[in-house]
C-alpha cells in the first residue's frame, strides 16, 4: 500500500485537548475541502507516496521516545485504509491521535483505537447529520471532540450547531482563526468569552503563537 505523506516529526501539540503535549506528527497529503483560511495548504499538494512498510518502520523509531501519534491532514481520512493501518499497529503501545473535518467517517470499533478524534467542521461544508454520527460514535467510545474555528464560524453558528446535534459543551473547543501567520486576537476574544459564557473549552494555537507560518518539519 502507498500512502501520501506530506511530513513527519517531532513537535508539541499546539491546540485543543493535549495542548502542550509531546508527539510525533503524521500529515498526510490531500484534502477534499480545501478551505481558503487554511493555515497547511501545502499539504493538498506537497507529498510523496511511500510505501506502508516504510512509513511503519519510520514511525517505530519515533514512537518509543514521544509516546503519541498524532495523524493530521489535510484529510487524513481520505487515506482510511492506511490511516486504520496505522493506527492498528501501534494503539495498543502508544496514544493515537487523528484530526479530521468530520465529512469521512468511522465505524465505531475503527474508532475505537483512537485515543482521541478531534472532529474540526468547517462551516457550509458539513451537515447536521454527519455531526450528529460523530456524536453517537463519541457517546459509544468516548473519545471524540469538536473543534471549531472562531473566525470561520460565529459563536452564534456554533451554538445552533451544538444544539442541534446534541453535543455536549464539554465535548467543545472553541479556537481562533489565524491569519498571514498570526492567531488573530479578536477572534481569540471572542473565543475565549463564548466558553466562559456556554462551558466549551478553549484553544489556543500554540505552534502559531510561538513559530508563526514557519512550516514545522
Amino acid at each position: 500500500m502507498k500512502v501520501k505523506v506530506v511530513e513527519i516529526y517531532d513537535t508539541i501539540i499546539g491546540e485543543g485537548r493535549y495542548m502542550g503535549a509531546l508527539a510525533t506528527f503524521l500529515r498526510l497529503g490531500g484534502c477534499n475541502l480545501r478551505c481558503s483560511w487554511c493555515d497547511t495548504k501545502y499539504a493538498w499538494n506537497e507529498y510523496i507516496e511511500v510505501d506502508l512498510d516504510t512509513l511503519l518502520y519510520v514511525l517505530g523509531n519515533k514512537l518509543p521516545r514521544t509516546k503519541r501519534l498524532v495523524i493530521t491532514g489535510g484529510e487524513p481520512l481520505l487515506q482510511k485504509d492506511a490511516v486504520l493501518a496505522i493506527t492498528e499497529r501501534y494503539w495498543d503501545r502508544y496514544d493515537v491521535f487523528i484530526e479530521t473535518n468530520g465529512t469521512i467517517t468511522l465505524d465505531v470499533d475503527e474508532a475505537d483505537m483512537f485515543w482521541l478524534i478531534t472532529v474540526s467542521p468547517k462551516r457550509g461544508k458539513i451537515g447536521v447529520e454527519q455531526l450528529r454520527e460523530w456524536k453517537k460514535i463519541g457517546d459509544e467510545t468516548g473519545n471524540v471532540d469538536f473543534k471549531f474555528v472562531v473566525g470561520d464560524w460565529t459563536v452564534e453558528e456554533v451554538n445552533a450547531m451544538v444544539k442541534a446535534c446534541g453535543i455536549e459543551s464539554g465535548d467543545v473547543w472553541l479556537m481562533p482563526l489565524t491569519k498571514n501567520g498570526k492567531v488573530v486576537d479578536e477572534y481569540a476574544r471572542q473565543a475565549w468569552e463564548a466558553c466562559v459564557r456556554y462551558g466549551y473549552n478553549y484553544s489556543d494555537r500554540l505552534h502559531i503563537r510561538v513559530w508563526g507560518d514557519k512550516r514545522m518539519r
